[in-house]
């Protein structure tokens, strides 16, 4: 998460690495995975209880890889965590009390 923020201030310091950049793990993602990319979850434990990186982790970022081809995983998590985060404003504003 850290080298997404730094990339955001200071984009030609990362430019080099930009590529190899995981995405940042949430429930916003794990969704966006699911709904956009056809990525299931690994694991019926949350995110934040993955110990294993080469049993969930990493085979998790490669298929992120995968499904987003050319296009720089960290770059696709810009454009679809963006989305889902207006969505759930809008579902949020569209609430009933």
């Amino acid at each position: 998460m850290t080298l997404k923020y730094l990339y955001m201030l200071e984009p030609e310091i990362l430019e080099d690495i930009f590529p190899l950049l995981h995405v940042p793990i949430d429930n916003y993602i794990l969704k966006l995975a699911d709904d956009y990319l056809q990525i299931s979850l690994p694991t019926d434990l949350a995110w934040s209880k993955w110990d294993d990186y080469n049993e969930l982790y990493l085979p998790y970022q490669n298929a992120i890889r995968k499904k987003v081809g050319d296009l720089p995983p960290l770059r696709w998590e810009f454009e679809y965590w963006s989305k889902a985060i207006e969505q759930a404003r809008t579902a949020n504003n569209n609430r009933t009390i």
